[in-house]
């Protein structure tokens, strides 16, 4: 398996031959044949073990001879299975396919997560969060481009970001009583 980076195609050799025999029978119905990006976290809050994914996965499905190449964008909400392929390539068979160029995995996250309210934004120091009257944070988490998580916060609606490079970010609040996260893109200057 190959993937360039710089195009977002991914180039992946496969046959039956490749894997054990015993890999071909636990994969009997159907044939996975994709890839996986994304950011995991997890923290002990001194009782309970809280954690956060976002996964931008692409997965081949179908007739191996001609799949369909699907873009799924997966977190702690997501609840769809998806579709493999339905049985094993032919020997030699190699795939190519590239992740949607249009599309960052921070614009898939604005358009598929709850909305926050932040503001000012675009920011130089402090951000507030809005929420309702009956909201309390319980943290808030900011992710930079690359998903990693640069700045924690405990309980409070306002964010100091005046550290933080220029820049695009993911803020990712958790309000109490609340599994998941929700997220909203915030510029820094």
């Amino acid at each position: 398996m190959k993937f360039d980076y710089e195009t977002r195609c991914l180039e992946y050799h496969c046959g039956p031959s490749v894997i054990s025999p015993q890999l071909q029978e636990e994969f009997q119905d159907s044939w996975i044949v994709g890839t996986l990006f994304g950011w995991f976290y997890e923290e002990f809050d001194g009782a309970n073990i809280v954690d956060d994914w976002l996964y931008l996965v692409g997965i081949l499905s179908g007739d191996p001879s001609n799949p369909e190449f699907e873009q799924i964008l997966e977190d702690p909400d997501f609840d769809e299975e998806p579709t493999f392929l339905n049985s094993f390539p032919e020997e030699g068979t190699v795939y190519q396919f590239c992740y949607d160029q249009t599309t960052s995995v921070n614009e898939t996250i604005a358009e598929n997560m709850d909305k926050l309210t932040l503001y000012p934004n675009p920011a130089t120091g402090i951000v507030q969060i809005k929420t309702g009257a009956d909201s309390r944070i319980e943290q808030v988490l900011v992710y930079d481009q690359m998903g990693r998580v640069v700045s924690t916060h405990k309980g409070t609606h306002k964010v100091d970001v005046s550290h933080l490079p220029s820049g695009l970010y993911v803020i990712g609040v958790q309000y109490d009583g609340e599994g998941g996260f929700r997220y909203g893109k915030l510029v820094v200057e």
